[in-house]
């Protein structure tokens, strides 16, 4: 989500690999606060709904989930 949400976004295609593997090197090593905001919102492949996963050696993150209820 990050990588096609952000990254890609961000990004020239030129640049995308050296900031994927930079964020990736920064969220091995450091503490991160990853904000998933609207996540009702998001679909996965498929187009259904998946709830994102960090990878085990990410286990610094915290991850934090706001999302609205379907009325």
């Amino acid at each position: 989500m990050i990588k096609e949400q952000i990254i890609d976004s961000i990004y020239s295609h030129e640049d995308r690999e050296k900031a994927y593997r930079l964020v990736n090197d920064i969220m091995k090593r450091e503490q991160c606060l990853v904000l998933l905001d609207g996540l009702d919102e998001w679909t996965g492949s498929g187009d259904h709904h998946n709830l994102p996963t960090l990878v085990v050696y990410h286990s610094k993150c915290v991850m934090l989930f706001s999302t609205r209820p379907w009325n």
